[in-house]
Order: structure tokens, then sequence, then C-alpha cells
């Protein structure tokens, strides 16, 4: 992996636009989520330290992450099936925009097993269309990683995109970031904050305009492609993850994904799902057996 890495070459500009974009996302979430711990008294404090968790926000091991909106299984497996295809059919919809390598146009692969080989064989992005995450898989990393918190299964509906360098995936993650709000911090429309306002006051406010169109909120984001990644912890294996919580609503028997602006009004539900970014030099090795030996290894430390 490591190898494959390093070819793939990328200038320092987009080295760092990336780091700048997906750090800055980092930094915001790591606010919000500091000030929902400071905004509890001291007895709230350790309760959320016992439960590993304030609001929705995790505090088990380290990493700024909403949890989904409820801790029913059976209904977050309902609403994956309700919205996976839709959602694969939204990410279709946003990526297209993004430039592909030496002008091509990105192609969408289906969600059999055969979506491998056509990745590979293309020089721009593959957007994976697969089925939601088994319930064994799902139940296994409840237990051996969040604690039996139900809440914490923030990967049900989830997509990979292969991308041909670093330069596509801070495309990729601009596009998307275009579209999307960080945090769960709660939305003013701009004309109601008033002239003599100081926004610096209000930090966890987010104000939006008539025609603001973002329809995502960004809930999570690990950018493992930064040179300080330590990737002994994956075998030199290295992508760029976030998750993504979408609202939508019924219309005709079919779902609409609603603007975050809308949400409250519409009364939308919403869920949680996950975007994971590989390179395509990467990816070769992990159809070549590289992701089967990672889930050896997985399991031999989870026991």
């Amino acid at each position: 992996w490591r190898e494959e890495l390093s070819k793939v070459a990328a200038s320092p500009e987009v080295v760092d636009g990336l780091y700048g974009l997906t750090d800055g996302i980092a930094r915001e979430l790591e606010d919000q989520r500091a000030r929902a711990v400071k905004s509890l008294r001291l007895v709230g404090r350790v309760m959320a330290f016992l439960h590993q968790y304030v609001g929705r926000w995790s505090l088990r091991g380290g990493r700024d992450k909403a949890r989904q909106r409820h801790g029913d299984i059976d209904l977050l497996f309902h609403e994956a099936a309700v919205i996976n295809e839709p959602f694969l059919d939204l990410m279709a919809s946003l990526l297209a925009g993004v430039k592909a390598v030496d002008g091509e146009e990105m192609r969408f692969c289906s969600g059999s097993e055969e979506w491998i080989g056509e990745a590979l064989a293309l020089r721009g992005l593959a957007l994976k269309r697969g089925p939601i995450k088994k319930p064994d898989r799902a139940l296994q990393k409840l237990v051996r990683v969040y604690g039996r918190d139900v809440a914490m299964l923030t990967d049900l509906v989830r997509c990979t995109v292969v991308a041909e360098d670093l330069k596509q995936v801070e495309q990729l993650m601009s596009t998307v970031d275009a579209r999307s709000l960080v945090g769960l911090a709660p939305l003013v429309e701009e004309e109601a904050q008033g002239g003599d306002e100081d926004v610096d006051e209000v930090p966890m406010l987010r104000f939006y305009g008539e025609n603001d169109q973002r329809i995502l909120r960004i809930t999570a984001i690990s950018n493992r492609f930064e040179e300080s990644y330590d990737d002994t912890k994956s075998g030199g294996y290295r992508d760029l993850s976030l998750n993504v919580e979408v609202g939508w609503v019924m219309r005709e028997g079919l779902v609409s994904f609603e603007r975050v602006r809308d949400w409250e009004a519409l009364e939308c539900k919403r869920h949680i799902c996950e975007i994971q970014v590989r390179l395509r030099s990467q990816h070769q090795q992990s159809v070549n057996g590289g992701h089967n030996r990672y889930v050896e290894l997985r399991n031999q430390f989870n026991g």
C-alpha cells in the first residue's frame, strides 16, 4: 500500500489544499463537541463521560463524531433500506461535477462484484453502488468498538468513491463541502440575526439565506492521507472517510432529500451515512487480497 501511494505523486499545493480543507472541518467538529461538553454542569459532565457521549456527540475514542438521532437498531436498518439507493443517486449527482482525469467523464458502476474490475479499468472516478451493511458485521462493530451504543452505527448506508489521484480527492472533497454544513450547529435565518448582533457571540449558530442549497451535514471526518497519519495502525492503508447526515421526506412514495434549512419545518427524517474515498492504485491492492489480510489482523486483535 505504501509503495502504491508513493507512485501517486501530488504537488505540495494539492496536499496542503486537501489538508487545509479537511483540517478546517475537523477543527469545527472538535469545537462544537467541546462546547457541548462545556455547557454541562459538573454532574452532567461526569455522566457524559461515563456514558461516553453528550447529546449526539460521541466521547468515545477521541474522534469528533456525531451519533445517530436514536438508538433503535431495527429502525436504523429500516431507514437504511429506505434511503440506500436514493443516497447513492444523490452522491452520483453531487460528484458528477468533479473534474475527471485527462478530460474523461465520470462513470458509475453497478452494485455487483464486477464493479471492482470496471472501477480499476477507469482513469476517472468510480462510485460503488452497494447494499447496506450486513447485520452480523454491524453487531460485531457495535460490541467491539462502540460499547453497544447503537446510535454509533453511522455506516449502515455507505458508498466508496475510487479516485485517480490526490488532486481528484481534493476536488471531490471541495464539491461535497460546498453542499454541506459542518456539525450539528443550529441554523438561523440571516434576516433574523439583527444588524447589531455580533456573530462571534453566538458561534454555535450557522446562518443561511434564501438561496442556501446545502443538503448535507458533515458529522465526522478522517483524512488518512495526511503525512502525519500513522499507517502502521492500518498496515499502510490510507483513505479519506466522512460521515454525512441527510434529511428526507416521502413524496408520492419516493425519497426526497431536502435542504438542511428545511429539515425542521418539513419534519424530515434523518440518517447519517458514510462516504469513503480511496485511490485507485491502493484500491487495487485491496482487491488483490489486502483487505482480506486486514480483516484477519483486525479479528486477531479483537478476539
